[in-house]
């Protein structure tokens, strides 16, 4: 629904929206929101999908292809300009049950253009109503990205730098995956973005 209006989509019968609700955010810098959400294949597993609102009807604006494998998913992290250059990036944990690669890239139209990743991190317990598990704050003007590690005992913040994940910062404490992240550790600068931050009711 947009401006009371209710659009329809209908997908292709081997796809299927697989989030709680997409996310809303201007990747274009227009002024309108873009329509964020995790589309997946039934034969292929999950991609991302963001769709802008055109002539009154809904439209694909860029797409990542799904992972290749079926029963695969991923987890979305952050929507944000990461590295303050003006177009918004994306990141994301692939398969965050099973290696959690954790990949960022810059949303162009068309395309989702994958920058960097690093493994072993996680922000989904199989199971758990609770996707929010990661906290964009603000530290020596940078935005710094918070994952959990795959294990749970440590919370690790990423910057974007020269298109680069750097390591920013090791918390050392377990992370409780039925918790929203900002509530396990005292932030002091997070950048609110309610799209980031889902639990189920």
């Amino acid at each position: 629904v947009v401006d009371n209006v209710f659009y329809e989509l209908d997908l292709e019968p081997n796809l299927v929206f697989e989030d709680l609700r997409p996310r809303l955010y201007d990747v274009d810098g227009d002024g309108e929101l873009e329509i964020i959400t995790i589309r997946s294949d039934l034969s292929m597993g999950s991609g991302i999908v963001i769709y802008k609102l055109e002539d009154s009807q809904l439209v694909e604006y860029a797409i990542l292809p799904e992972i290749g494998i079926p029963n695969r998913w991923l987890n979305l992290v952050a929507i944000n300009d990461l590295d303050n250059d003006g177009i918004v990036e994306m990141a994301w944990i692939q398969t965050p049950h099973i290696g959690g690669i954790l990949k960022v890239a810059k949303i162009q139209e068309g395309t989702l253009e994958v920058l960097d990743e690093t493994s072993l991190y996680s922000n989904h317990a199989s199971g758990d109503r609770n996707l929010c598990l990661s906290v964009i704050n603000e530290e020596s003007n940078q935005k710094v990205v918070y994952v959990p590690s795959q294990e749970r005992d440590n919370i690790v913040g990423f910057t974007l730098t020269n298109n680069e994940l750097m390591e920013f910062k090791v918390i050392v404490q377990p992370v409780d995956f039925s918790v929203p992240l900002r509530d396990q550790y005292p932030f002091e600068n997070i950048i609110e973005q309610e799209d980031n931050c889902i639990i189920a009711e």
